[in-house]
């Protein structure tokens, strides 16, 4: 006869309130759930289930042909976060003091602060340029990874004109 893994099962547990899921809603009972498939597994949850800012953690256990149950259990610490980072302030140009004008034709300059997430934390700050507040029609976004200023200065711009710079963040769950 044959041996192997015959079921796996999943608990998921809230952190914020100790619950756990029963498959249908949070209660006080720990219950494992058979997930989809023995190698390579899924179980489906609807995100609506969560609630942003709250950690959950993922145990897993299997079960054997002969119903030997496993004795350490494996587990995945996730947190949920579906808010965006606050954003910050902008200046343009480089100096602490926003720059209202300049008498370059090919450089744009900026520099920012404040912007901040409080869940997963930032991980790529973007930035454009253009004619109208919050448009790119100047310089498509650009990631700048983590830094908190960017210099662009192969431009075509016109004396005269006014142009935006706008920066957006995104943390970690891609928010």
């Amino acid at each position: 006869s044959g041996s192997g893994l015959s079921i796996l099962e999943i608990a998921i547990n809230n952190s914020g309130d100790d619950s756990w899921w029963s498959g249908a809603q949070w209660t006080e009972q720990e219950t494992w759930l058979v997930s989809s498939g023995l190698s390579t597994w899924s179980y489906s949850f609807n995100s609506v289930n969560m609630t942003d800012g709250v950690t959950y953690t993922v145990f897993s256990r299997g079960t054997d042909v002969a119903g030997n149950v496993q004795l350490e259990q494996g587990s995945d610490t996730f947190t949920y976060d579906v808010t965006a980072p606050t954003a910050g302030q902008v200046q343009d140009g480089l100096d602490e003091s926003d720059q209202d004008w300049s008498s370059s034709t090919t450089t744009i300059s900026a520099s920012w602060s404040g912007f901040f997430d409080a869940t997963s934390g930032i991980a790529i700050y973007e930035y454009a340029i253009g004619s109208n507040p919050g448009s790119v029609d100047i310089w498509s976004w650009d990631a700048v990874g983590t830094d908190t200023l960017f210099t662009q200065d192969d431009l075509e711009l016109e004396s005269g004109e006014t142009y935006y710079t706008s920066i957006r963040a995104t943390d970690y769950s891609g928010n």
